[in-house]
């Protein structure tokens, strides 16, 4: 686009065009500005000439669309390319971190996101084809072709550009039925993209569920007792794989990791020693907060089951619900976080009894065990195909 100056302000491009019912201008930055800052006539639209000449759609969303071409106009947005792009790097991040050869699948892709970005631009010339756009786009491109670009040339260009303006309000119902004329077909487009999308995310998902036995190992690898985020009572040894104690209070520990914010994570307890033990998740603050103590209330920030075989939430009402099985000592107490699904679960490994309980996943939550008296219980590492190695 050649370079259109400003009539009001020689020295500066006119970029916009600030128009309402009663006048038109060719405008740069300083006009806007200005007009902006007074009170004169009705309140300006603003129209960015670069941006109008190179999104059809842009331009069309200017003026007063029925609910009907509002509805086609957004489909544009539905699937709007920075998420798309977002998504490549998402998925290249991937390959980087994870180095697991899937190569071929992510190429796969990516693919599919080009083509869908492909219909987005598809889409977007058939409303190049839009009678009015077009008479614009001419408009445009007279001032453009000219050497040198007179007052009076701009504004025989900026009547015409306010007739054509006003011919698009006076003629709403011509206008929208072109819009909708124009885009019946990228419609189709658009039911196909959304089935992209949730192949892709389909692939995504097992491409998930094919790391996640690396993750949940190397979780359990490095889970530690905390020493700093614990009752003062509780006793940490085994290089933070233990944690035991033997006063007859409430007593919390946290663990040092916090659970990841993605996918589903495993770890598991074995019960040394005990009288009362409670097993779950909780968040770090909450918990601080009660002073290590009682947790396993109504807003007492953690979600567990204890070993005579009841439950605690700290946002349902479910506290001293059945569980349907308890532990004792030597058992193995699987837990479960599903991020996704937004739940935790419980499996007795000896039994295979379980029990689910939803959480809610914006609480940053980790490992979690509350003592009444006397108890010791040790992390150890689990296998997701039924082998254990204690710690």
């Amino acid at each position: 686009m050649n370079q259109i100056l400003c009539k009001y302000h020689p020295d500066n491009q006119a970029i916009f065009l600030l128009w309402n019912s009663e006048t038109l201008k060719i405008a740069c930055e300083e006009c806007y500005e200005n007009f902006s800052n007074s009170d004169y006539g009705q309140k300006f639209k603003k129209l960015t000439i670069r941006k109008a000449l190179k999104e059809p759609d842009y331009f069309i969303k200017q003026f007063d669309l029925d609910e009907k071409s509002k509805t086609i106009m957004s489909s544009l947005e539905n699937i709007p390319e920075t998420i798309l792009t977002e998504l490549i790097e998402k998925i290249e991040k991937s390959i980087q971190e994870m180095s697991i050869i899937l190569e071929k699948v992510i190429i796969e892709m990516k693919d599919r996101v080009c083509l869908l970005i492909q219909s987005r631009n598809q889409l977007r010339y058939n409303l190049e084809k839009n009678s009015y756009y077009s008479q614009f786009i001419k408009l445009i491109d007279n001032l453009n072709s000219q050497q040198f670009v007179t007052h009076e040339f701009v504004n025989e260009a900026e009547n015409k550009i306010k007739e054509l303006f006003l011919q698009i309000n006076n003629n709403k119902a011509v206008f929208n039925s072109e819009v909708q004329e124009q885009l019946n077909l990228p419609k189709l487009a658009k039911q196909a993209g959304i089935s992209q999308i949730n192949e892709l995310q389909n692939r995504m998902n097992q491409f998930r569920r094919e790391i996640h036995p690396f993750l949940v190992h190397n979780y359990n690898k490095s889970l530690t007792f905390s020493k700093v985020h614990k009752n003062m009572h509780c006793l940490i040894s085994q290089n933070g794989k233990t944690v035991e104690t033997s006063l007859n209070c409430y007593q919390s520990c946290l663990c040092d990791q916090m659970i990841p914010n993605y996918g589903v994570t495993q770890f598991a307890f074995l019960i040394v020693e005990l009288t009362n033990v409670m097993i779950g998740v909780g968040n770090k603050s909450i918990v601080e907060s009660r002073k290590y103590e009682l947790c396993n209330n109504l807003g007492g920030g953690a979600y567990s089951i204890s070993n005579s075989g009841q439950c605690y939430s700290h946002d349902q009402i479910i506290n001293n619900k059945s569980t349907g099985f308890g532990f004792s000592k030597n058992d193995i107490i699987i837990v479960e976080i599903d991020i996704s699904d937004k739940y935790i679960k419980w499996t007795k490994q000896s039994t295979n009894q379980s029990f689910v309980m939803a959480i809610n996943t914006t609480l940053n939550l980790q490992p979690c065990l509350q003592f009444i008296g006397k108890g010791k219980v040790e992390i150890i590492d689990f296998y997701s195909h039924g082998k254990q190695e204690k710690k």
